[in-house]
């Protein structure tokens, strides 16, 4: 019953959307589209990626890549960043995939965000605490992945990275400084420069990344930070993917886990910008964007989605509908692990997809904290690994 009146919606919505497409077809306007999402409409190798309703509000990414430069099998990228509060980035990669069974991947970029959120550290930290901060990141990375059958792989990487944080001028929300005077938070006003190390650990047999219905993903990393001040930790962690398929043609239940935990060594604390958060792609849905931070992250995403429209076929250029439903909480201690900490947000949304991979989604999301839209061009389910390549800041370990 909670799930046919929380589904009920979603299903008059596509069954809407169903015949406003079947019109759209008729009428020749899905095969412009079509064209538009295979990118025949814009200059090869260029891609702009929109977003709206996150961290930065509206923005935007636009990319270019250079196939085969410097040789057949490699890609270099750029990649520029914008966004309507103030957020700009810049970014560059490299990938050399022409090693017997490996590929070697550099990266570097540099991140201005003007409007953090800030609202304390813990599962118990409280909405009305809303405060906003300047964060701004550089890194470099290399990475060498490697082939160790048909659906293992490892990858080792080194990357170097700089982050400051501190007070802003934006007059939308009050700044940290005012929301904590007596207690900023460790790392505020500071620079956290260090190097990280990490090996990770994945095995893939998922079919496809737009609508697959066997398979999943499970993934280990470690990784090991020395900073400035004598900061140095440990990071873990452990993510799982599975994908089922249902009993009508190309319906499917995805379920996620993951459980990360920073473990700080030496007695110098760790530095509040680098503690995980509920970001890209371990989003609580419901919940703003970095609402939550400290030491540990446990999170639990379950979608089902089913097919409302195709253009010629299941597996071609095609639009699902999906309910899902989120749990998780941030955590310091393993103790505080308890069911009066987790959060719950549930919803639903469309995605897009085509035979060259998915496309975008729109996503409705509520919590107790209220209701939330998001555009994205990207999904926390098989979150595209080619961070350094495409200039993501590695800033938390992911």
């Amino acid at each position: 019953m909670p799930y046919e009146i929380i589904a009920f919606p979603f299903h008059m919505v596509g069954k809407g959307l169903e015949y406003t497409i079947n019109a759209a077809e008729d009428a020749g306007v899905t095969h412009f589209v079509r064209n538009l999402v295979q990118r025949r409409y814009f200059p090869p190798y260029t891609s702009l990626k929109l977003r709206a309703g996150g961290q930065d509000g509206f923005g935007a990414t636009f990319g270019i890549a250079y196939p085969e430069l410097p040789g057949r099998g490699n890609t270099v990228r750029l990649k520029l960043d914008a966004s309507t509060r103030g957020d700009r980035g810049i970014g560059a990669g490299a990938d050399f995939g022409t090693l017997r069974d490996g590929e070697v991947q550099f990266g570097g970029g540099y991140r201005l965000r003007p409007h953090v959120r800030f609202y304390g550290i813990g599962p118990d930290s409280r909405e009305q605490d809303e405060s906003i901060f300047l964060d701004e990141a550089g890194f470099g990375a290399v990475s060498y992945a490697h082939a160790l059958g048909e659906a293992f792989s490892t990858k080792a990487a080194v990357h170097y990275t700089s982050l400051a944080a501190r007070g802003t001028d934006r007059d939308d929300k009050p700044p940290l400084q005012e929301v904590f005077p007596g207690e900023p938070p460790v790392g505020f006003h500071e620079r956290s420069d260090g190097v990280t190390a990490l090996l990770q650990l994945e095995h893939d047999d998922a079919p496809e990344r737009t609508r697959p219905n066997r398979g999943g993903i499970q993934r280990g990393k470690v990784s090991y930070f020395t900073g400035n001040e004598g900061v140095r930790f440990w990071t873990w962690r452990a993510e799982i993917q599975q994908f089922l398929p249902l009993w009508f043609t190309r319906r499917s239940l995805a379920v996620r886990g993951v459980l990360s935990k920073i473990e700080p060594r030496g007695d110098s604390p760790v530095p509040f910008q680098r503690l995980l958060t509920n970001d890209d792609p371990d989003l609580m849905r419901g919940y703003k964007d970095v609402r939550f931070r400290d030491l540990g992250i446990a999170l639990a995403n379950v979608e089902y989605r089913f097919p409302i429209w195709s253009l010629d076929q299941s597996t071609g250029t095609g639009v699902d509908m999906y309910v899902f439903d989120d749990v998780g909480q941030v955590f310091s201690d393993w103790d505080q692990i308890k069911t009066n900490n987790l959060t719950n947000s549930y919803g639903g949304g469309f995605r897009l997809g085509s035979r060259e991979g998915f496309a975008g989604r729109l996503e409705f999301a509520w919590s107790e904290e209220g209701f939330l839209a998001r555009i994205a061009a990207d999904q926390i389910f098989q979150f595209d690994k080619d961070e350094f390549l495409r200039g993501r800041v590695p800033i938390p370990e992911r």
